[in-house]
């Protein structure tokens, strides 16, 4: 069942009800926009449109929404007018803490020379990166302990690196060389 009504104001509408129950993200997305004035504006790398969610708000404003609907995805907002920007929280909870994983490293080319300026990504989390530094040394804190890493720089092939760790609680940062061909 979906209900939304809303507030007419001269700005924007600003308060909305609406209850769905196990439907995509997208469809939420979708119907808040077709109701009320609100616009979203985000990454398809980001949101993960397919994730089923489910929303039940009673003349809510849209903050309180979207605080309800992304409560369980590692998504944060920003409200601007009426434009919903919805980007990748970077902060780690306290449940991916202790799975969290410091990686530090070092990427060289084929002859062993510091490359500056390297990206470093991460696959599973597109919004967490790193950039390599002077001497070729980058950090990067991944929240899970299988990733793949994707290097990229100019001149080179992108190259991606699959990586799995064991996670030793208060251990120190694990240490990696690669080199970029």
């Amino acid at each position: 069942m979906l209900t939304l009504h809303t507030r007419a104001s001269l700005y924007s509408q600003s308060r909305v009800t609406i209850e769905l129950k196990n439907t995509t993200l997208s469809n939420v997305l979708k119907t808040i926009e077709q109701k009320t004035s609100y616009r979203f504006a985000y990454s398809n790398e980001v949101v993960p449109f397919k994730n089923l969610v489910s929303i039940d708000v009673k003349n809510a404003e849209i903050s309180d929404v979207m605080v309800k609907l992304l409560e369980k995805l590692p998504l944060t907002f920003n409200v601007i007018k009426n434009i919903v920007v919805i980007s990748a929280n970077d902060k780690l909870n306290a449940d991916n803490l202790s799975k969290a994983l410091q990686i530090q490293g070092i990427v060289t080319d084929d002859q062993n020379i510091p490359l500056p300026g390297v990206n470093v990504k991460s696959q599973k989390h597109p919004s967490i990166t790193a950039v390599t530094d002077s001497k070729g040394q980058f950090q990067i804190t991944l929240p899970e302990p299988t990733d793949v890493l994707i290097f990229s720089y100019i001149g080179y092939h992108i190259q991606e690196q699959v990586y799995s760790f064991l996670i030793i609680p208060g251990g120190n940062p694990i240490s990696i060389y690669f080199n970029l061909i």
